[in-house]
């Protein structure tokens, strides 16, 4: 259960949100027509923060987004684009429980571990990408899982058949990023994606026996269930493997894993739970709240020590990256704490920075005048200039 702190807050609940959203929804896609994908992700991603806010009431997503760290919000865009972004405001910079804070994190991610790639296939080295899990069931507790499979990793890299399988296969370095789905059928499913930076010219299937060996005891002495061979490990030759490249390749896989979505009909990925709670599934918040309570603290990528320097890839923090962005940008308008106040009142945030980007700050503006002056059931009459509603 959620608790009751999560049924009696006064700042969030599921229907305040509902509510906000079906009102200030009527805007969605409405903007001539204009709104492409990423500004519809845009829009998801900040009904999903609101969405976790109202799970994760004692958190600091709670205040990701919506409180201002000064007298004034100001909206900053791009030359030549209409991406725009807010300066000015808290934000959290997590990426386990914050889906705008992940997704702006791990694009970063993403260019950060595509350039390790790419370094090294200029280097002659193959890159793979290993998968590591273990068995579980719907009875599991996921900070225990963690705390195991951590257990297990150390294990794992600290033993001699990895220290020789490091040499015999020529191991230069390595990322870690961690990863967790749910399903009703087995609990938890927490996993490791390693991307292994090796020298070419060896047997993958070869490579796989023994590092299946080396993780199956240590998964045994880290007090998890013995993997199989089928399920425990697997081994892929990333770029250069045709039945496994897609559109997004091995970057994607690694930087992204625990964004992407579980596979449909199985498993659900954390941010899909945060969907089927705004539906109604109450047992969808209990999950989301038990994981992030467990990955809370914890790293998602891990790169081998020296590596990003082999690379000349520089060491940056979630927050640096966030931060990153605002420094490139350039103001195109300020709204002050009681405009403010409208606007995230309406939970109207993400279209607040769509009309920046594509409309006058005229529009903008008489947009924002239009919530300080609207309840919440008036949002229909008096859109801004252009405006069509849905």
């Amino acid at each position: 259960m959620l608790g009751n702190k999560a049924k009696t807050s006064e700042a969030y609940n599921r229907e305040s949100v509902n509510n906000s959203f079906s009102n200030v929804g009527i805007y969605k896609d409405s903007i001539d027509g204009l709104t492409d994908m990423s500004q519809d992700n845009l829009i998801s991603n900040f009904k999903l923060r609101d969405i976790a806010a109202s799970i994760m009431h004692d958190q600091r997503v709670c205040k990701c987004g919506r409180v201002p760290t000064s007298g004034k919000v100001e909206v900053l865009g791009y030359a030549n684009t209409n991406k725009t972004h807010y300066s000015g405001l808290q934000s959290c910079g997590s990426v386990w429980t914050c889906p705008v804070c992940a997704s702006k994190i791990s694009e970063r991610r993403r260019l950060e571990v595509s350039k390790g790639i790419s370094q090294a296939h200029n280097m002659g080295w193959e890159s793979l990408l290993v998968t590591l899990t273990f068995p579980h069931s719907r009875t599991d507790n996921l900070k225990e899982l963690l705390r195991k499979q951590s257990l297990a990793s150390r294990l794992f890299k600290e033993r001699s058949a990895y220290k020789r399988m490091r040499k015999v296969y020529g191991i230069k370095g390595t990322i870690r990023a961690l990863e967790t789905t749910h399903s009703n059928a087995n609990g938890w499913h927490p996993h490791l994606h390693e991307l292994w930076f090796v020298e070419r010219g060896f047997s993958i299937a070869r490579l796989r026996q023994q590092l299946y060996k080396a993780w199956n005891n240590a998964c045994i002495d880290a007090g998890l269930e013995c993997p199989s061979l089928a399920n425990g490990v697997d081994v892929r030759a990333g770029d250069f493997a045709a039945d496994y490249v897609s559109k997004w390749g091995m970057d994607y896989e690694i930087a992204k894993a625990h964004v992407k979505k579980g596979k449909k009909g199985a498993s659900r990925s954390p941010f899909q739970l945060l969907v089927d709670y705004e539906q109604g599934d109450m047992q969808a918040g209990a999950l989301f709240r038990e994981y992030a309570e467990a990955f809370k603290g914890k790293r998602q990528l891990v790169w081998s020590k020296g590596l990003k320097k082999l690379f000349g890839i520089e060491q940056k923090s979630d927050k640096e990256v966030l931060d990153e962005q605002k420094e490139k940008a350039i103001s195109k308008i300020i709204i002050h704490r009681a405009d403010w106040s409208a606007v995230v009142r309406h939970n109207a945030q993400a279209y607040v920075l769509i009309l920046a980007g594509l409309r006058s700050k005229r529009e903008v503006y008489q947009f924002i005048n239009q919530l300080r002056r609207s309840r919440l059931s008036s949002l229909k009459s008096g859109l801004p200039s252009g405006l069509r509603v849905s």
